[in-house]
């Protein structure tokens, strides 16, 4: 029997540049919606980021309002309200304060690896 059924997905996005960090460039963001988008068994429920790996706030909080400028666009056009999940233990603050919906606190909560 086939089930009727999607799973809801985040969209990585690589806000920093950063080589060590997963995710698709800025730029390539509407692509991946577009062939998200064309699949039946999933549905974008909002985007993700990982800040810069940076002690200076305003360096981490420019990754987060990118993300956060894409989310906007995104819903925009939709009148979605999509997630946003960035931010971790370290910078939650200002992922916070950047409009983040969604935080992980791992070390935080288990302690560093």
């Amino acid at each position: 029997m086939k089930r009727e059924t999607s799973i809801e997905v985040l969209i990585e996005v690589n806000t920093s540049g950063e080589t060590t960090k997963h995710g698709v460039q800025p730029t390539e963001v509407q692509r991946v919606i577009d062939a998200v988008s064309a699949l039946p068994t999933m549905r974008i429920g909002g985007f993700m980021t990982i800040g810069a790996l940076s002690e200076d706030e305003r360096v981490v909080r420019a990754c987060f309002e990118r993300l956060r400028n894409i989310r906007d666009a995104y819903d925009g056009t939709r009148g979605a309200t999509s997630q946003l999940s960035m931010g971790m233990s370290d910078d939650l603050e200002w992922a916070i304060a950047e409009g983040s919906t969604m935080i992980r606190v791992g070390s935080s909560v288990f302690g560093e690896r």
